[in-house]
């Protein structure tokens, strides 16, 4: 008997979505595709023709990661490829993970230049957020222009242009400190107001417990935390309690923190025996 040749090999549907384009003809359709299908535990390659361009083969394509390009489809979906050509510096403001660079090396994929108005409105946020990372919540306006000159590597007069349609737009604030005109990054400012209202209104008020008698208290801090405080320390303790406020490092398991956490289990103890008396009385 005979071989046929001739008949079509079984087909399997699937149902899932594409996760990779390894090659595509623009002329044909061709294709040879990645698909994470429902029930398959690896990506299922897929050989047939796909007339029209999807929105990861093209992340793809401009050098974006499989693990990034799943991110920007899930934050954009069908509009990536839009926000990508139009401005792919929303990437670093709306995913997190992906920065400025990242950005900026996509846009210049696409063929924007240095001096695209999208790169450097972008890269006014960027040199606020470097200089975060020297402690800054915000930076003089001659200091920030010159700062983001030295990192888009663009004249001056482009930053200054730019920095006026940020402002306009809300992404960053201008404000006074003495007399120096400044520029915060939105978010830094309001946290700032924020935390400076905060200490305002703590201040109006008084400390809800008697006089403490810090050459005692600082000796028993010490003794819990094994350390030895330097007259700095012992001074901003000192105020501290006088006030019934102060301003501690972030870090909840600094030494800062734990330092101050121990003053108020102090104060605590001072405490108890009067509210049990209290009690008692009543």
């Amino acid at each position: 008997m005979k071989a046929s040749f001739d008949a079509a090999p079984p087909r399997e549907t699937l149902v899932g979505s594409v996760e990779r384009v390894t090659f595509h003809n623009d002329d044909n359709g061709f294709a040879v595709l990645k698909v994470k299908a429902r029930g398959k535990r690896d990506l299922v390659p897929v050989v047939g023709h796909v007339a029209s361009i999807s929105a990861g083969k093209f992340i793809h394509a401009n050098g974006v990661g499989t693990s990034r390009a799943v991110r920007i489809f899930k934050t954009y979906g069908h509009d990536a490829i839009q926000v990508m050509t139009e401005d792919p510096y929303r990437l670093a403001r709306d995913i997190r993970g992906i920065g400025f660079r990242t950005a900026d090396a996509i846009a210049m994929k696409l063929g924007m230049t240095r001096k695209s108005p999208q790169r450097v409105r972008a890269g006014i946020s960027f040199a606020l957020q470097e200089a975060t990372d020297e402690g800054h919540c915000g930076l003089p306006v001659e200091d920030l222009i010159k700062l983001a000159t030295t990192l888009l590597e663009v004249d001056p007069a482009i930053i200054r242009t730019a920095l006026t349609n940020e402002l306009s737009g809300g992404e960053v604030v201008a404000d006074t400190i003495g007399d120096r005109p400044c520029v915060f990054l939105r978010g830094l400012y309001l946290a700032e107001r924020g935390i400076a209202e905060r200490l305002l209104a703590l201040a109006k008020g008084s400390p809800s417990w008697p006089v403490i008698d810090v050459d005692k208290a600082i000796p028993w801090v010490e003794k819990k935390t094994g350390k030895t405080l330097a007259a700095s320390q012992r001074a901003d303790h000192q105020d501290a309690m006088a006030a019934g406020l102060g301003v501690t490092e972030f870090n909840e398991t600094g030494a800062a923190a734990f330092e101050i956490r121990q003053l108020w289990n102090w104060i605590d103890c001072k405490l108890q025996p009067k509210v049990k008396k209290h009690v008692k009385a009543a």
